[in-house]
Formats: C-alpha cells, sequence, structure tokens
C-alpha cells in the first residue's frame, strides 16, 4: 500500500532509535514524523548541532537563529550546522516530546505514546521581546503565540 509520502527512515542519526522522517508539515515547512508507533516515556532523537556561546547566538539575525535552542544555562545548540534532524521538529501547544539534558547533551523524550505518521512536536518559547509570530500548531487549547522575535 503506497500513502503517498516519502518512504520512513531518512532521518538516521544514533540517538534515533526509532524510524523517523522529514516531511512538509502543516505547522511549519518541514516537520518530523514518526514512522513507526512510539511508546510514552522513551528517547526519541537527540538535538545536535554547533554549540555556541549565548552572546554568539544573540549576534544571530533571522533566518539563522531558527534552529537554535538554549535549555538552562547550557551552551547554545545551533542546529542547521550538524544537526541530527531533530532541528526539523515544529512547536506545539500539546506537545508529544519534551526535553531532558544529560551530561551537556539535549534528547527529546515522548511524553505520551506517539502513533505512527503523526508529527512530533515540542513546547518551544523564546522569551524576547518585539513582534508576535502566529503559532499553527492546530492544537484544541492553543496559545495562538508562538515566540517573539526582536526585530
Amino acid at each position: 500500500m503506497n500513502s503517498g509520502r516519502p518512504s520512513c527512515g531518512p532521518i538516521r542519526h544514533a540517538s534515533a532509535p526509532y524510524g523517523l522522517r522529514i516531511g512538509r508539515s502543516p505547522i511549519h515547512r518541514y516537520g518530523v514524523f514518526a514512522c513507526e508507533d512510539i511508546p510514552s516515556g522513551r528517547q526519541v532523537i537527540e538535538y545536535t548541532g554547533r554549540r555556541l556561546s549565548p552572546d554568539q547566538a544573540f549576534l544571530l539575525k533571522p533566518p539563522h537563529d531558527d534552529y537554535v535552542i538554549h535549555h538552562g544555562n547550557s551552551p547554545v545548540i545551533h542546529g542547521s550546522v550538524g544537526g541530527s534532524g531533530a532541528e526539523f521538529i515544529n512547536h506545539g501547544c500539546n506537545p508529544n516530546l519534551t526535553w531532558q539534558r544529560r551530561r551537556g547533551r539535549l534528547f527529546f523524550y515522548s511524553v505520551r505514546r506517539i502513533p505512527a505518521d503523526q508529527e512530533l512536536t515540542a513546547y518551544f518559547s523564546h522569551p524576547t521581546k518585539a513582534q508576535a509570530v502566529p503559532c499553527a500548531c492546530g492544537a484544541r487549547k492553543c496559545r495562538k503565540i508562538l515566540r517573539y522575535i526582536v526585530s
């Protein structure tokens, strides 16, 4: 049976024990989709990329800051440079992933069972000021605003 979607498995990374694929997303350009059912509480993928200091990350201007994650006191990770594919995970107001830092590395874990073909989402917030960006996650209780961008 051909569902018209790309074959599964284009994400090949040591930290991705489940089949994942990158495809067109109704949320934002591209997203990451499960190719198989993922049980709750499992490591799904590591967010990898170039490590930056907060000062280096602050100097990035849109769109070069789209794949930057800062979690706690750890270095900033710029996923578009050496990323694992996790940089395409989109924001969701009712996310199916959470993240956890372990030894300076950032991993995404499933917060509930994720059925095959479902898009992976995580809650992203960027507490900066200025322009509001609308959220398109489609969650029943969507917050309507994804993040704020310094212009």
